[in-house]
């Protein structure tokens, strides 16, 4: 299957504005994926837990290709989600984007929505 589209609901912020999010579940075999912008863009990730029953655990996966050379990735970031709760991760995109792609990926199963706020 085909990773979850994340740019569809991906949101720039504004100082001293307020704005609506719009969650994006992850697909349970490919995850998602989003489009960075710009070469050195903060990311926040909103991460929400569907599931009412169980933790549920989110990667953000280390690029194939990173951005800044051989190296100079940082490994998967592996987090456990516990039920029925978000969390926030702020992203560095130099390290987690593939310099192919352009792209940053996050594997986690169907109970996990995603939305990405550009800072």
């Amino acid at each position: 299957m085909a990773a979850a589209n994340l740019d569809t609901n991906k949101l720039a912020g504004e100082f001293n504005n307020i704005k609506a999010i719009t969650f994006t579940a992850l697909d349970a075999s490919a995850g998602g994926e989003y489009t960075v912008t710009a070469g050195n863009e903060r990311i926040a990730v909103l991460i929400n837990n569907t599931d009412s029953s169980n933790a549920e655990n989110v990667t953000i996966k280390a690029p194939a290709h990173p951005a800044l050379g051989k190296g100079t990735a940082f490994p998967d970031k592996v987090v456990s989600v516990a039920k029925s709760t978000m969390a926030v991760a702020y992203i560095e995109s130099m390290r987690y984007m593939d310099a192919e792609t352009g792209k940053i990926t996050i594997a986690g199963s169907a109970d996990v929505e995603v939305a990405v706020l550009e800072i």
